[in-house]
């Protein structure tokens, strides 16, 4: 019976396992040398620790070294002399691939999920460091969150959703509020056949294009600048959503603002961007498909005098940029925070 034939198997099972080890260790042997052994196990140690410092040391290190200005003071016994501060930072253009993003790895390719696990993975392990390290209070992600929506279906739109928040999940013991800027990739630009689907994809999934909030005395102001300015291919309720917004910002508010654009204000051409630029030194004015590299003149000259804001934070150019503009607020611009997009390190305002 079956009882029987397992208890006449199993000796021999076992010493025919034995059997197969010693001649495994023999042929290893056989092969490898002493000296190549030892060879062999230094390169799997230095193989290791290269590893180790890659992905573990590299980031720990980076994040690390960025601190905030301001000091949390947890005294409760002079909590009332203590200016409050919140620690904000600022991530711009993830933008995630995905089948449409590259000729050379379409869906099907090898290459797509490759760079796709490779790209998800190094955002997420940065994102994560950033949490332990510098734990936020206020997360702004300042547009071009994926890449290809103005193509995605509505079923790949909601897959590349579940990965954003993959990528950027929130861990364990963190406690901070995220605030979504709309890009050009989110909600497209000059394309009124595909624009209202888009927004209304954006607003179901990341909140509205236009919007304020305060934290910590200051009123952070957020402004669809895709749909800034008035023109044939931008739907015009969109425009008027936006222009509407704007124009009714109290500016007799105490309380200073801070304007959050993905697309760049308008500045003289050649404008330098300062020492923290790594490519070409100033933003070309130029448009494209769904693209523009600075919002037209009016259109900065309008959100300038509206908002009358301090400060300027915007996105879409991949390079940091720091300037002043014409009314004394410095703008800057925040460099991708992915390594495909031309970035060595990643890349952040806190």
């Amino acid at each position: 019976d079956q009882d029987d034939a397992f208890r006449f198997l199993t000796p021999r099972v076992n010493q025919m396992r034995r059997v197969s080890c010693q001649h495994l260790r023999y042929r290893i042997g056989y092969f490898f040398s002493l000296h190549q052994r030892k060879r062999l196990l230094g390169i799997i140690l230095a193989w290791y620790l290269m590893l180790f410092i890659g992905e573990h040391v590299a980031f720990k290190s980076a994040i690390s070294s960025c601190s905030f200005e301001f000091q949390r003071r947890n005294d409760p016994n002079h909590a009332r002399d203590v200016l409050e501060t919140k620690r904000v930072i600022l991530i711009a253009d993830p933008q995630l691939t995905d089948p449409y993003s590259y000729s050379y790895a379409p869906r099907g390719s090898l290459l797509l999920p490759l760079i796709e696990f490779y790209s998800d993975i190094y955002m997420r392990r940065a994102f994560g460091w950033m949490q332990r390290y510098q734990t936020p209070d206020v997360v702004f992600f300042l547009g071009d969150l994926f890449d290809g929506s103005k193509i995605l279906t509505d079923a790949e739109y909601i897959s590349e959703y579940e990965r954003f928040s993959w990528v950027f999940e929130q861990r364990k013991g963190s406690n901070y509020v995220v605030y979504n800027v709309s890009g050009n990739h989110d909600v497209g630009y000059r394309v009124a056949n595909l624009q209202y689907r888009l927004v209304q994809l954006f607003k179901q999934y990341f909140g509205e294009l236009n919007y304020q909030v305060e934290i910590c005395g200051f009123k952070f102001v957020v402004v669809s600048a895709l749909t800034m300015e008035q023109h044939e291919f931008i739907p015009s309720d969109l425009y008027t959503e936006t222009l509407s917004f704007v124009n009714n910002i109290d500016t007799q508010s105490i309380r200073p603002s801070i304007l959050m654009t993905h697309v760049p204000l308008w500045r003289p051409p050649g404008t330098d961007c300062g020492k923290l630029n790594k490519a070409h030194g100033a933003i070309r004015d130029h448009i494209g498909y769904s693209y523009t590299n600075m919002l037209p003149k009016k259109a900065s000259d309008i959100l300038l005098q509206k908002i009358d804001p301090v400060h300027v934070f915007s996105g879409d150019d991949h390079d940091q940029c720091e300037i002043k503009h014409s009314n004394g607020c410095t703008e800057n611009t925040i460099g991708t925070f992915s390594w495909l997009l031309g970035a060595l390190y990643t890349e952040t305002l806190s």
